[in-house]
């Protein structure tokens, strides 16, 4: 997927990233930025190194790490860091004043109550991709388990006593079971 976002095609003379258009069409030069979330801070770091191996992206990006990383010691454990801008999650704010084009940061992280803001108090981001899938898959069956045993429930706690009077109607559990399936 970054791969798709953030590589031109190089086969053509000029083409830009659909990353690089992105921020071309922020008309308002204080917010040209872009935010990327990931699902985690693994994530996060993998994504900046991919981008900052890539030319047009190289010490644009800044990574989000968390509070308590020993950014000392990650810089000799993290890959190459030549340009590479690490910020922790309580200096968010921070991020116009970095410099950077690109903040990549897990999902769970950037939520509410971090308000990314230029001096004067406008939003600096001006668009958003979300990497990472924040509901399940389509094809994942488990929010419609959660939805039918919900309402297994309800139906069992209900004041009419349905339930209640559906089991003793069909003689044993297990018809009553079915019969309620």
């Amino acid at each position: 997927m970054l791969h798709a976002l953030a590589v031109p095609d190089r086969s053509l003379a000029g083409a830009q990233s659909l990353l690089q258009q992105e921020l071309d069409d922020i008309t308002d030069p204080q917010r040209r930025r872009i935010l990327l979330l990931v699902g985690s801070y693994a994530e996060a770091t993998h994504a900046g190194n991919y981008l900052n191996n890539q030319p047009e992206w190289a010490g644009k990006v800044t990574v989000l790490v968390a509070d308590d990383t020993d950014l000392d010691h990650s810089w000799s454990t993290l890959p190459a860091h030549h340009g590479r801008r690490y910020l922790r999650r309580g200096e968010i704010a921070t991020f116009p004043d970095a410099g950077g084009q690109l903040l990549i940061a897990p999902l769970l992280a950037v939520e509410r109550g971090h308000n990314i803001v230029t001096p004067g108090g406008k939003a600096a981001i001006g668009s958003a991709y979300f990497l990472a899938r924040p509901h399940h898959r389509p094809d994942d069956i488990t929010l419609a388990t959660q939805a039918i045993n919900d309402w297994a429930v309800r139906q069992y706690r209900s004041s009419g006593q349905q339930f209640q009077q559906l089991v003793l109607a069909q003689g044993t559990p297990d018809k009553a079971g079915v019969r309620f399936r």
